[in-house]
């Protein structure tokens, strides 16, 4: 993940996070772990852990593209890549770095063969 210095995040600037369940907490736990404290977090479709570990930080919805274009970094998990795809445009549009971790879909062991897991695998999109 993304080493982010939170004394050179200048003001009125924040980090977003963009996820909707356990890969955007870890996401989200990382960050706090770094000390980045301008940190907002969005999701379209919220699960209760994100909920809980956000707080008043969560905003309902997507970002926009002013909001990304005034963010220090856009940071996404586990969005799927039709949604993620535009936000991902507007951060290069506007020269803000991103780091994307995709979900990739796996099969389970032969004794579950029809499951499918997903697993969280980081992917450096683009950063400067």
């Amino acid at each position: 993940m993304t080493n982010i210095d939170s004394n050179v995040i200048p003001m009125g600037k924040a980090a977003l996070l963009v996820g909707r369940s356990a890969p955007a907490v870890h996401a989200l736990r990382h960050l706090e772990a770094l000390g980045v404290g301008r940190l907002k977090v969005f999701s379209d479709r919220v699960a209760s852990d994100l909920l809980d570990v956000a707080g008043r930080r969560l905003v309902h919805r997507l970002p926009s593209p002013a909001e990304i274009e005034q963010s220090v970094l856009l940071m996404i998990a586990d969005l799927p890549p039709a949604l993620a795809a535009p936000l991902v445009t507007a951060a290069h549009a506007a020269g803000v770095p991103v780091e994307h971790h995709q979900a990739t879909q796996r099969i389970a062991p032969a004794a579950a063969q029809d499951e499918v897991t997903a697993f969280s695998e980081p992917c450096l999109i683009y950063a400067f």
